[in-house]
Protein backbone atom coordinates (compact mmCIF):
# COMPACT_ATOMS: atom_id res chain seq x y z
CA UNK A 1 0.00 0.00 0.00
CA UNK A 2 1.07 3.42 -0.47
CA UNK A 3 2.01 6.11 1.99
CA UNK A 4 1.81 5.49 5.71
CA UNK A 5 0.40 2.67 7.55
CA UNK A 6 0.27 0.16 10.15
CA UNK A 7 -1.02 -3.42 10.37
CA UNK A 8 -1.62 -5.89 13.53
CA UNK A 9 -2.59 -9.23 14.04
CA UNK A 10 -3.18 -11.34 16.96
CA UNK A 11 -1.94 -15.00 16.68
CA UNK A 12 -2.19 -18.16 19.25
CA UNK A 13 0.51 -19.89 18.92
CA UNK A 14 -1.18 -23.04 20.56
CA UNK A 15 -3.17 -23.39 17.17
CA UNK A 16 0.10 -24.37 15.20
CA UNK A 17 0.92 -27.94 16.00
CA UNK A 18 2.88 -29.39 13.05
CA UNK A 19 5.83 -28.20 11.13
CA UNK A 20 5.99 -25.34 8.89
CA UNK A 21 2.77 -23.68 10.21
CA UNK A 22 2.81 -20.44 10.21
CA UNK A 23 0.43 -17.37 11.10
CA UNK A 24 0.98 -13.56 11.10
CA UNK A 25 1.50 -10.48 8.79
CA UNK A 26 2.18 -10.63 4.89
CA UNK A 27 2.27 -7.66 3.37
CA UNK A 28 3.09 -8.49 -0.58
CA UNK A 29 3.53 -6.72 -3.52
CA UNK A 30 4.50 -9.93 -5.58
CA UNK A 31 7.20 -12.74 -5.45
CA UNK A 32 10.19 -10.60 -5.49
CA UNK A 33 8.97 -7.77 -2.82
CA UNK A 34 7.05 -8.54 0.56
CA UNK A 35 7.64 -8.58 4.36
CA UNK A 36 6.50 -10.94 6.64
CA UNK A 37 5.98 -11.55 10.32
CA UNK A 38 4.93 -14.67 11.85
CA UNK A 39 4.80 -17.48 14.20
CA UNK A 40 6.14 -20.54 12.51
CA UNK A 41 6.29 -24.36 14.10
CA UNK A 42 9.49 -26.06 13.59
CA UNK A 43 7.74 -28.89 15.17
CA UNK A 44 4.15 -29.81 17.30
CA UNK A 45 5.96 -28.18 20.58
CA UNK A 46 8.85 -25.51 18.99
CA UNK A 47 7.89 -22.18 17.27
CA UNK A 48 9.54 -19.11 16.64
CA UNK A 49 8.81 -15.64 16.10
CA UNK A 50 10.59 -14.70 12.05
CA UNK A 51 10.85 -11.68 10.04
CA UNK A 52 11.94 -12.14 6.53
CA UNK A 53 11.72 -9.95 3.36
CA UNK A 54 12.80 -9.46 0.36
CA UNK A 55 13.24 -6.33 -2.68
CA UNK A 56 13.73 -7.30 -5.88
CA UNK A 57 13.95 -10.81 -5.50
CA UNK A 58 17.05 -10.51 -2.74
CA UNK A 59 16.57 -11.76 0.30
CA UNK A 60 17.53 -9.14 2.81
CA UNK A 61 19.51 -9.05 5.82
CA UNK A 62 19.17 -9.49 8.73
CA UNK A 63 16.27 -11.87 9.13
CA UNK A 64 15.82 -11.97 12.62
CA UNK A 65 14.34 -15.13 14.07
CA UNK A 66 13.41 -15.50 18.37
CA UNK A 67 13.42 -19.15 18.76
CA UNK A 68 11.97 -21.11 21.85
CA UNK A 69 8.66 -19.42 21.91
CA UNK A 70 5.73 -21.80 23.47
CA UNK A 71 2.12 -21.96 23.11
CA UNK A 72 0.26 -18.78 23.87
CA UNK A 73 -1.19 -15.73 22.04
CA UNK A 74 0.97 -12.78 19.83
CA UNK A 75 -0.04 -9.27 19.00
CA UNK A 76 2.15 -8.57 15.74
CA UNK A 77 2.55 -4.93 14.26
CA UNK A 78 4.21 -3.84 11.16
CA UNK A 79 4.40 0.05 10.43
CA UNK A 80 5.82 1.73 7.06
CA UNK A 81 6.43 5.37 7.81
CA UNK A 82 8.59 7.59 4.78
CA UNK A 83 9.58 6.56 2.09
CA UNK A 84 10.97 3.51 0.81
CA UNK A 85 14.12 3.08 0.26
Amino acid sequence: PSGDWTVETKVDGSALNQSYQQGGLLVYTDDANYVKLDVVADSATARRLELRSEVGDVVQDPQPSLGDQTNGVWYLRLTKSGRRH
